[in-house]
């Protein structure tokens, strides 16, 4: 929802005017950022408390009176209302308020010509025209992968992403509601399909939404934000790879599944979120960074559909090993129960739209009388997994149990854990005609399926 700043409390209002008559009568006018009129001092501290973008700059925003029972929620609400984030896979923002239709399109343009970039040739005459060359050509449009998840204002948005990459010169392969697994499947099985960009919240409050994009690596699109006009208050530089990297260079900044930590000699560093601030959409409304003359196609996938059959190869056919799984996303609990049904398994699923005591504590009792519990967030990629002690074990833990393992079933799959030990990724030989060797695969449903599979043979017992 919306805020209108000059639309505050009545409290608030009356604790102005009694500043003000406090100060004996006190006039005194302020003059927000960005605009030419001054506005009263009700209208200021009325705008502090809504956390109007503009008081992130003021001059005036520690300055609230005699309104001393207002300060933690002046200070709480202006760190709420923050703007643009730029996060590990993507950005986010308030919807309406620092995100809406129109931004999402802004941001959606931004992206997709770094993907296109990264794809097309560069044409110029010299290595020192290379590095400042923003004419780009290509023999044929790049395809990208679109969809949407359940958050509130993600269909809303994506109706503006996909017009804008479309009219950006690049064609689009609609994946619909979706998750970031699904989407990933469709750029997986779709060799044309040079990346994919999700509208989603994920990760963040209830109130925010925004967008992640992926190489067709599944790596994050580093963008130069400066080029387009966008200052990015950095706190640190992210220095990961990036999609001119090959997936053996990418295997290098993973762990196996020893306790061995990588050297330094990678770069790696960790990860923070900046603030992005875009220029006026009256300056970059007019498709500045086109990357050819005329506007993609469109084409819809049944990406549920794909993505389920894809989904089939990592569960069993059957199976006695009583499974809890706790879920967010409705449509990942959709993919559960027909797997279920389907494959003939025992799971028990739980949704966990709100967290609570109560709820948790039912998932701590199902997983009591289960052999493991998974639990996935809203981005599906990611995944816990607990044995029957309801003891959580950490990525390097079970990557290091699942390569054991299969390594008695002599399987082309090897598990491995992400630097930051958030993710479990399995590396897996590339289908035919894919032009790689090995794919990578993030897919917390994927992981679960294997450690099913593996604990259903009756020889394998997940770690205490």
């Amino acid at each position: 929802m919306s805020i209108n700043p000059e639309h505050v409390c009545s409290d608030l209002q009356w604790t102005a005017t009694s500043s003000a008559v406090a100060s004996g009568g006190d006039t005194q006018t302020y003059q927000c950022p960005g605009e030419t009129s001054p506005v009263s001092r009700a209208v200021h501290l009325g705008r502090l408390a809504a956390g109007w973008s503009g008081c992130r700059d003021c001059v005036w925003k520690d300055d609230v009176g005699d309104a001393v029972r207002l300060t933690a929620i002046v200070r709480s609400e202006i760190e709420k209302h923050d703007g643009v984030r730029r996060t590990e896979f993507g950005v986010r923002g308030r919807y309406l308020n620092a995100i809406d239709r129109f931004r999402a399109a802004q941001l959606a343009t931004i992206f997709s010509t770094q993907i296109a970039q990264q794809t097309m040739t560069v044409e110029t005459d010299s290595p020192s025209e290379a590095e400042d060359a923003d004419h780009v050509c290509a023999t044929a449009n790049v395809t990208v992968a679109i969809g949407y998840d359940g958050r509130l204002g993600s269909p809303d948005l994506f109706a503006g992403v996909n017009s804008a990459v479309r009219q950006n010169g690049c064609d689009v392969v609609d994946a619909g509601r979706c998750t970031a697994a699904s989407l990933l499947n469709v750029v997986r099985i779709n060799p044309n399909v040079r990346g994919a960009i999700l509208v989603t919240g994920a990760g963040g409050s209830a109130g925010d939404v925004g967008v992640d994009v992926f190489t067709q690596d599944q790596q994050p699109v580093p963008v130069p934000w400066q080029k387009y006009g966008v200052i990015n208050r950095a706190c640190q530089t992210d220095r990961r790879c990036t999609s001119a990297d090959s997936i053996e260079d990418v295997l290098t900044q993973f762990r196996s599944g020893g306790r061995e930590q990588m050297s330094d000699a990678t770069g790696t560093v960790q990860f923070e979120e900046s603030e992005l601030i875009l220029p006026d959409l009256t300056d970059s409304g007019q498709h500045l960074f086109r990357s050819v003359r005329h506007s993609g196609g469109l084409t819809s996938v049944q990406s549920e559909d794909e993505y389920r059959l894809w989904l089939k190869r990592w569960w069993p056919n059957t199976s006695g090993v009583a499974v809890t799984a706790g879920v967010v996303d409705s449509v990942v609990a959709d993919r559960l129960q027909w797997l279920a049904t389907n494959r003939l398994l025992n799971i028990q699923l739980r949704t966990t739209q709100a967290t609570s005591t109560a709820g948790e504590n039912a998932m701590v009792e199902a997983g009591r009388s289960t052999a493991v519990r998974f639990e996935i967030g809203e981005d599906d990629r990611f995944v816990s997994i607990a044995s029957r002690h309801n003891v959580f074990h950490s990525a390097d833990k079970i990557a290091a149990w699942i390569n054991r393992a299969i390594h008695a079933g002599n399987s082309h799959v090897t598990a491995h854990a992400t630097t930051d030990g958030t993710r479990i990724l399995l590396v897996d030989v590339a289908p035919p005609n894919s032009g790689r060797q090995q794919e990578l695969i993030s897919d917390g449903l994927a992981v679960a399926g294997l450690v099913t599979s593996l604990l259903s043979s009756g020889k394998n017992c997940l770690p205490v």
